[in-house]
């Protein structure tokens, strides 16, 4: 039987029939997977689980999640791709963690919860939660604790390294800190961007998290930034995202490797 054709991306007199139909079948909801390499070894130590739109496979799916939001079904569309990229966890190594995109709101809604714990054990399993400041941070600290019992890890993004994103490092202690992507571009040759990773860094040093370049492009930066003592890089240097567990390639894990290389 052939399929309902997807929508383009809805405006809002066709929102709710777009979203709909995202939710009524997995089909048009897949996952796509980006490593996450140790900046020390190169190998991977994790992938970045990203969805996709079927029917708009190359574009970001942040009007679909929009949409939902504004029909009332946010939660429920996070859920539906949450289950899709939990899926890979099978297929992961041991040691490799599989780090998911999550609202802060989301996280309250017993939609998205329920996806989680029908994990049982959430070892390997890392939530970057986002929009921390729209969601009830007593109400996000429980649901956190309780998560946390059975294995998960948090990861919080540092955008400006401004005041209120530290306040919120010390306030959820992360078990990952991501620098976002205005950070790390360009970080080796920006004595700005450069001081405030530096103190990122020392503050994940005081919370006991490691720390995550998202991102990372040039190699140039890519030294940097293993030289300064980032834990993990992820970016185009490493892979893109696909759908399948890919590994970067033999000569930039080779250079990471080689502390006399440059870029």
């Amino acid at each position: 039987m052939e399929l309902p054709a997807v929508p383009t991306p809805p405006d809002r007199a066709s929102a709710g029939s777009g979203v709909a139909v995202l939710l009524r079948r997995a089909e048009p909801l897949r996952t796509v997977y980006q490593p996450i390499v140790d900046l020390r070894s190169g190998e991977v130590a994790g992938y970045e689980a990203l969805t996709r739109v079927v029917e708009w496979p190359a574009r970001s799916p942040e009007p679909w999640f929009a949409a939902a939001d504004r029909e009332g079904l946010g939660a429920a569309l996070e859920a539906a791709a949450l289950a899709s990229a939990l899926r890979v966890r099978p297929l992961l190594d041991p040691r490799q963690f599989l780090a998911v995109n999550v609202t802060a709101t989301a996280l309250l809604h017993p939609d998205v919860t329920s996806a989680l714990l029908a994990e049982g054990d959430l070892s390997g399993v890392v939530v970057a939660v986002s929009e921390v400041e729209a969601a009830d941070a007593a109400q996000l600290a429980a649901v956190l604790a309780g998560l946390r019992e059975h294995g998960l890890l948090v990861a919080v993004r540092v955008v400006d390294g401004g005041r209120a994103e530290l306040r919120r490092l010390a306030d959820l202690r992360p078990d990952l800190v991501e620098l976002g992507s205005d950070l790390v571009h360009g970080v080796a040759g920006d004595q700005i961007a450069a001081r405030v990773v530096r103190l990122v860094l020392a503050v994940a040093a005081d919370l006991g998290a490691d720390v995550l370049a998202a991102g990372v492009e040039a190699l140039v930066d890519a030294r940097w930034l293993q030289t300064a003592g980032v834990a993990l890089g992820e970016g185009w240097l490493f892979g893109r995202a696909r759908a399948g567990l890919l590994q970067p390639s033999p000569e930039v894990v080779a250079w990471l490797r080689s502390p006399d290389a440059t870029g």
